[in-house]
């Protein structure tokens, strides 16, 4: 309980967090050796997030997302 009362209200409060520590720290590897740094992560999130607004989608729509594990993957979750 204690640990969930530290946790932000959302997932990219985390990223940007962590993303402020270190962002030159890996933040994902894919198996194809594939990796991203949360500085960039971060910023790719905010990209994703601003090119989904302009297609119309805002926080609170819901969306079906059909994908493999992949950085691709976790900046568009």
């Amino acid at each position: 309980p204690e640990v969930l009362a530290e946790l932000p209200p959302r997932m990219i409060d985390l990223v940007r967090r962590v993303a402020s520590r270190g962002p030159g720290n890996v933040a994902m590897i894919e198996p194809s050796g594939c990796s991203i740094a949360y500085g960039d992560f971060a910023a790719a999130v905010a990209e994703t997030a601003q090119a989904l607004g302009r297609l119309g989608i805002r926080p609170g729509d819901r969306v079906m997302i059909v994908n493999e594990n992949s950085i691709a993957a976790a900046q568009l979750y």
